[in-house]
Order: structure tokens, then sequence, then C-alpha cells
């Protein structure tokens, strides 16, 4: 017994691969790759836009271009396969709710029923996603006789969730799990901070966000998402003040807070002299705690990856486990071999397809759709050959004056009118009107016209739908 239970653990320790862990920020994608068992990031990359990549509701404006920046960071940065993401306080809702002590799968439907009753997206009515952490408190008396369990228990809205999910399609990565940040917190609290009965604050601090986390041995009190970082130190020490203010407030005189720690850069914060503050400069906190995180049957995850082989449950009763280690190890080792060399002529494969993806993408980018209208037919303009240089560079200045927050989705030339008409859509009317006056600024545009924009919410967002039409003059068509 002593033999399987060794084997088991060599097993699943070899099985601590490293993972790669993400988090989706408006204007920032951070991706880093955790080692399990060194317990540290091995590597990390930051990548901007100069457009928000999320919505309001953290709903992802375009997975496409997401997914292709991950199946090329796979490619050329050897990402690992094991995926997780991080999803910010900012999106979220967190309840913590008691239930009595239920089946797994009775409390899973409990609990979800309810976290959506409360959460604060039931108003909105969009389709909301939930998960659930079970809290070890410590043991207490049973209300009214029956045994309780505590839950601490988030709701976002469904399309963020699955905006992520598409975004891993066909990426080379394994999704396993898209968690609040708290998770990583959590993980970094049982490896960084003493146990001790009193209530300890956490702070993560990036550049542009903080979270703030307080807990009572494993119980969460109290969480804050702060829209500033060490960018705003005094914005920050005032939010942070405010947030502590707030939290005293609503506990007796013997629960206070006794200890903060601060997990990334420090902009000089000041506390009360009562309390213990001490920083530990870990790079993306958040992410590395998540990484390190062992798998749990409810972790607050918004989504549950494919059941994995677990050694431990399955074998480690049973009498035949080292045969069927070994028999397991041979064919494993077989598959390898063939997909080593099956490797070599899919990755060939795979980059050709994000080399062909990217060029037809860019061919996109660089052609507008042209119609050339002949009496009621029109008929769509696929060769930029067959239209005149001048035309050509006019659809090139269109297409550079045309901001990142905009798309165009037509393009309409009536030819004996010299009239264009587009349809498109934006984010915002600020966008559209500094579009108009670039346009006004063109050569050969004159009398825009025909102006017309309608507001419509799309996948817990908001666009702005527009058409236009406008004369073309000195061009002559070839």
């Amino acid at each position: 017994m002593r033999k399987k239970a060794w084997l088991a653990q060599i097993f699943n320790k070899k099985m601590k691969l490293p993972v790669t862990c993400i988090q989706l920020e408006p204007k920032r994608l951070v991706v880093i790759v955790v080692d399990p068992i060194l317990e540290a990031t091995i590597w990390s990359k930051v990548i901007t836009f100069e457009a928000e990549i999320l919505n309001n509701s953290g709903v992802l404006i375009n997975e496409i271009e997401i997914a292709l920046l991950l199946k090329k960071m796979v490619q050329e940065d050897n990402l690992p396969p094991r995926a997780k993401v991080l999803v910010n306080l900012r999106f979220l809702d967190l309840k913590t709710l008691s239930f009595p002590t239920l089946p797994p799968e009775e409390l899973k439907q409990v609990v979800h029923d309810e976290v959506i009753h409360e959460s604060i997206f039931s108003f909105s009515g969009e389709t909301i996603a939930s998960s659930f952490l079970i809290l070890d408190q410590p043991e207490r008396e049973p209300t009214n006789g029956v045994k309780k369990i505590s839950t601490l228990a988030a709701t976002i809205p469904k399309n963020a969730v699955t905006s992520i999910i598409a975004a891993f399609n066909d990426t080379g990565l394994n999704l396993e799990s898209i968690q609040p940040g708290i998770m990583g917190m959590r993980e970094l609290k049982y490896r960084y901070l003493p146990d001790i009965d009193q209530p300890q604050a956490l702070l993560l601090i990036t550049p542009l966000e903080t979270e703030l986390v307080i807990w009572q041995k494993n119980l969460p009190l109290f969480w804050r998402y702060l829209s500033c970082g060490d960018l705003e130190p005094e914005r920050l020490q005032k939010e942070i003040t405010t947030s502590l203010d707030h939290f005293k407030r609503r506990l007796a005189n013997d629960n206070q807070l006794a200890e903060v720690y601060i997990f990334g850069k420090n902009p000089n914060l000041k506390f009360a002299t009562e309390l213990a503050v001490q920083g530990i400069p870990l790079e993306y906190p958040g992410l590395l705690g998540l990484g390190l995180q062992e798998k749990e049957e409810f972790n607050l995850s918004f989504y549950q990856a494919p059941p994995q082989f677990d050694i431990n449950k399955e074998f480690a009763d049973s009498k035949i486990a080292l045969p069927l280690i070994f028999i397991t190890i041979l064919l494993v080792n077989i598959w390898l071999s063939q997909r080593l060399h099956a490797n070599i002529g899919e990755n060939k494969r795979l980059a050709q397809l994000l080399s062909n993806q990217t060029r037809i993408l860019q061919q996109k980018k660089n052609q507008l759709f042209l119609l050339k209208e002949s009496g009621e037919k029109a008929t769509l303009l696929t060769n930029p050959q067959a239209l005149d240089n001048k035309i050509l560079g006019f659809l090139s200045d269109l297409w550079a004056t045309t901001p990142a927050q905009m798309r165009l989705e037509s393009l309409q030339m009536q030819w004996g009118r010299k009239e264009i008409q587009l349809v498109g859509f934006t984010e915002n009317m600020e966008t559209f009107n500094l579009f108009l006056e670039s346009l006004m600024h063109l050569k050969h545009v004159h009398g825009i016209s025909n102006i017309e924009t309608k507001k419509q919410i799309i996948s817990g967002g908001i666009i702005y739908r527009f058409q236009l039409s406008f004369l073309l003059g000195e061009i002559e068509h070839g």
C-alpha cells in the first residue's frame, strides 16, 4: 500500500506542468508562465492596445483578434498548453452565502439559483454565469440542528465567459479555468501570510488598478476594486483609506484589522500606526497565485475543463495499480514518439495557416468592399487591379482616416453621380464625430449628407451603427 501511494505521489508531481496564466484588461493582455514546482514566474509578456479589447461588461470585443494573438504567442514563445484566465473584480459580483449541507450536485444547483437571484446582474436581463467556493470556516454549533456550510459565490454576464472560451479555440492552449483574481489572492495568503486569528488585508497593486481583500482565517470579510494603481499614488492612498475606514465601521472593536500585505509595487502608502504593514514585491501576484493553485472541485471557476486522469482516485486501492502504470507509461511513450514526427508537419501546417490568415486579414483591411452599380444590379469588385489607381489611393486615405474603434462594413459607389455610401459602426459618438471631421478634410470629398446613427446593444455592450453619403470630385474611374 505504501508503494502504491509513493508511485501515485511521484506520478502526480510529474503532472505539475508549467501553466500559462492570462489576465485580460481593458487595454492590456498580461501573460505569464508559472512553474508549480519552482513556485515562481519563469516568463512574462505584456501587450498593450490602443483601443479597448473589453467592453464595460468584461466581454471581449474581438475574440478572433485575441485568438490569433494567442496562437502566435504559443508558436513563437512556446507557451505551455495548460492555461488559466484571471477575471478582474471590476466585472464580478461576489457574495458569501450559507446553505444546509447537501450532496455536491444538489448544492451546485441550489447555490446557482440563489446567487443568480441575488446578483446585481439580475436586473440587466442578461444570462448570468455563476461559480462558487466552499469556505473552510472554523467549526460551530449547528443552527436549529441543521449544520450549514458557507460559500463564496460569484456571478458575471455569461457573454463575458463565452467570449473568453471562444478566444481560446484553435490556439494550442487548453483552457482549465476562468477564475476571479480573489482565488489567486487566496493562494498567496496561504503561502505568504502567517496564520493568525485577526483580519488581514491583501492589496494587489498594478499600474492602473488595485484589488483589496480582507481575510479572517479562510473567510473573506470585505473586498473592493479600485480603478487606480501605483501610477496615481495620491488617489490610491485616498481610495484605500476610505475603504479601510468603511471596513472598520462594519466590525466590532475586538475584531479589527491587524495586518496589511502589499503585493506588487508599493507607492509609499501610509497606514494607521497600529497596523503591521509588509510589502511583498512579486510581479503579477494575482496571476502567480492562480498558477500555483491546486485543483479543487468547487474553485470559483466559470469554466470547468474536461475531467483528467486521477491516479489517486482511480488506483490507490487497486491491486493492479503498478502494472497499469507501467503499461500507461509505455503507451504514452509510443504515442509521444508518433506525435513527435506528426507535430513537425503539424507545426509547419499551423504556421502556414496563421500566415495565410494574417495575409487574408490584411487584404480585407486594405480592400474596402466596393460596389459598382449597374442599374438595379450591383457587382462586387474583388480584384483591386480593376480599379483606377486614383480611386485606390482615395480608398487607402479613407482607411487611414478610420479610427481603430470604428469598423466599416460596406462601401457602395454609384459611378454616374460619383456618390459613395458608407455603412459601419463605432464604439462611441465622439469617435464618429472625429471621423466626420477627418473625412471632410480628405481630398476629393465634398457634400457629406444622409447621416444616420442608431444606438444598439450587443453582447452586454453598446455600439452606434451609422451610414452616410458623400460625393467625390476630380476622380475618373478606369
